[in-house]
C-alpha cells in the first residue's frame, strides 16, 4: 500500500466517523424537536434549535458527498494497484483473470503456459 492510499483510507475513516456523529446529533435533535412542550414556550429557543438542526443536515450532505468522492478515489487506486500487481505476476505465473480484454488467442496462450509447468 502506498502513502496516497493510506492517506485516503484515513480520510474515508474520518469522514465515516464524522457522518456517524452528525447522524447521532440529528436523531437526538429530531427527538427534541418532536416534543410539543418545546413549542408552548414563546421564547425563540425552538427557532434556534431548528436553525442548528438545518445546519447539521447541510453539513451531513456535504460530508456524505465528500465521503463518496474519497471512497471512489480510494477504490480506483486499489483497483489500479491490484491491476498492477496482477500485471507484474502474469509473466511469472500465468493466471486467468475475468476481464473482457482476454481474447481466445490470449486465453490459449495462458492455458498453454499453465500446462507446460
Amino acid at each position: 500500500m502506498n502513502k496516497t492510499q493510506a492517506r485516503l483510507e484515513k480520510q474515508v475513516a474520518r469522514a465515516e466517523a464524522e457522518i456517524a456523529e452528525y447522524e447521532t446529533k440529528i436523531k437526538a435533535r429530531d427527538l427534541e424537536l418532536a416534543d410539543p412542550a418545546l413549542y408552548k414556550d414563546e421564547s425563540t429557543k425552538w427557532s434556534a434549535l431548528h436553525l442548528e438542526h438545518d445546519g447539521w443536515k447541510k453539513d451531513l450532505v456535504r460530508l456524505t458527498a465528500r465521503w463518496e468522492t474519497l471512497s471512489a478515489e480510494l477504490e480506483e487506486r486499489q483497483t489500479k494497484a491490484h491491476g498492477i500487481c496482477l500485471a507484474r505476476r502474469l509473466p511469472e505465473e500465468p493466471m486467468l483473470v475475468g476481464t473482457r480484454s482476454f481474447n481466445s488467442r490470449m486465453l490459449k496462450t495462458v492455458v498453454r503456459q499453465g500446462r507446460s509447468r
